[in-house]
């Protein structure tokens, strides 16, 4: 949903929407982004650094990986087009649910010519179902965490699933959004080795700078040339550049991060568990699934009535929301939604 439009339709400000398909840091930009943005105005009528000298020299050290691992580029959407684009798959296997900004960007691969075949698997996220997906398509894109239901590939699987690539010459394409909010050490070692796989990452997500977009992807030397080679290179904002940078060197940023989420997932399991058909599911990630035993005719519609955008995903009697935490305001918000919707639903 273009959250611009909505919010022009009903003529509200966009700071009263509440918007549960992003999963945007609820504290915002850290301090230190906001600082270096206010510094770098003064330098907006020099032209950027193409080479992001400095922030290419902080990740390659962060990472432990050579500057010719590394690509920059605006966004997740653009990585994936390049490596589409300069690979070619025909079919593209990815695993369900897929959350909106999934398929909206998977939707513009329809219309190549010729068309990318994207085949959405139904199974589980485990070992067996991404080799068997490995071995259906030309390309398996991850999302590790997954985006709807924060299950993590172990490392251990993800080594057997490169070699099996490397194996039947097939590409995995890996989506590490959400692998901050879990804590966990990225397993870049394992792509780097192999000329299969990219890892990316983006700045929009954990760092909260949707508004100065910044994405990078990291593989062998041999993956990230194939996706300079084919096209003009881009121009990446100075200010998202210094953004990025300062966020990354803001080390108190991710612990209040972390310990913010931890208690409001706390705040938000104490207000459901009352609800009784209601079963709330926590995540390695910054959000939770709520799991509703009744089947709610127009769900996502009567939140909209709320101005609350949800994402949902069922089968048969049962909904899975997702959750992603916001500030404690929204939190109440959504929750008090949850029981008003249920409650009219019950006396229907």
């Amino acid at each position: 949903m273009d959250i611009h439009r909505f919010a022009s339709k009903r003529k509200i400000d966009l700071r009263h929407l509440i918007d549960l398909s992003s999963d945007v840091n609820p504290l915002g930009p850290s301090n230190k982004a906001k600082h270096g943005i206010r510094k770098a105005i003064k330098y907006l009528s020099f032209p950027p650094d193409d080479n992001l000298t400095k922030l290419k020299r902080y990740i390659g050290k962060r990472e432990n990986i050579e500057e010719d691992q590394l690509i920059f580029s605006a966004s997740i959407k653009t990585l994936l087009y390049k490596t589409v684009m300069a690979h070619r798959p025909k079919n593209i296997v990815v695993f369900s649910p897929l959350p909106e900004t999934y398929k909206r960007m998977f939707a513009q691969y329809e219309n190549l010519s010729p068309p990318v075949n994207i085949i959405v698997s139904e199974e589980g996220y485990n070992r067996e179902s991404i080799l068997k997906a490995i071995l259906l398509g030309d390309m398996l894109f991850l999302s590790n965490p997954h985006r709807f239901t924060g299950a993590i590939i172990s490392d251990r699987d993800l080594a057997i699933a490169f070699y099996e690539a490397e194996k039947h010459g097939k590409l995995i394409f890996i989506d590490e959004s959400l692998m901050d909010f879990t804590g966990l050490p990225s397993p870049i070692d394992t792509v780097i080795r192999s000329k299969w796989g990219i890892i990316v990452k983006t700045f929009s997500t954990f760092y909260s700078l949707s508004g100065m977009p910044l994405a990078y992807g990291m593989g062998s030397s041999e993956m990230i040339n194939s996706l300079k080679a084919p096209f003009i290179p881009e121009e990446i904002s100075f200010l998202a550049y210094t953004a990025a940078l300062a966020s990354l060197k803001d080390k108190g940023y991710r612990k209040r991060t972390l310990l913010f989420i931890d208690g409001e997932k706390r705040f938000i399991k104490e207000k459901l568990k009352a609800i009784e058909p209601v079963e709330v599911i926590d995540t390695p990630c910054n959000f939770l699934l709520i799991k509703l035993y009744k089947r709610v005719d127009t769900l996502e519609e009567k939140f909209l009535e709320r101005n609350i955008i949800v994402e949902a995903y069922g089968e048969g009697d049962w909904t899975v929301i997702k959750f992603p935490v916001k500030s404690h305001k929204y939190n109440a918000a959504v929750i008090k939604a949850l029981k008003a919707i249920l409650l009219s639903s019950c006396s229907l």
